[in-house]
């Protein structure tokens, strides 16, 4: 599929557009995977990373409180284990999430994988 991207892929920037992620599921693996082709047609990782944070603040109209780390924005963010420019799944290594401000402990939440049967 990403090489069918791949003519087309950097049109709607060159043309002034604003390129973000958008797949009918918002959740993580469909994030990651629309990550994933980004790059296998041909887009650099750091403009992917881009589409995925502050290229959706631009479209919402909301770059100025969202979409990237500075003093005074929203701070939702994740740190990683692994540098994703050099491998874009290392996105999905994720050591720990900091949303509205607060450190997001993963073993509390309601998720499949901290149920016991």
């Amino acid at each position: 599929m990403a090489a069918a991207l791949t003519p087309w892929i950097g049109s709607p920037a060159a043309a002034g557009g604003v390129i973000v992620l958008g797949s009918d599921q918002s959740n993580g693996p469909a994030s990651h995977r629309e990550l994933e082709l980004l790059v296998e047609a041909g887009m650099p990782p750091l403009e992917v990373i881009r589409i995925g944070t502050l290229n959706g603040a631009i479209f919402l109209g909301k770059e100025r409180s969202m979409g990237s780390v500075e003093e005074g924005k929203l701070a939702d963010l994740v740190l990683l284990n692994a540098d994703p420019l050099v491998d874009i799944n290392n996105a999905k290594d994720i050591n720990l999430v900091i949303k509205a401000g607060k450190i997001i402990i993963r073993r509390r939440l309601d998720l499949p994988i901290n149920r016991k049967p």
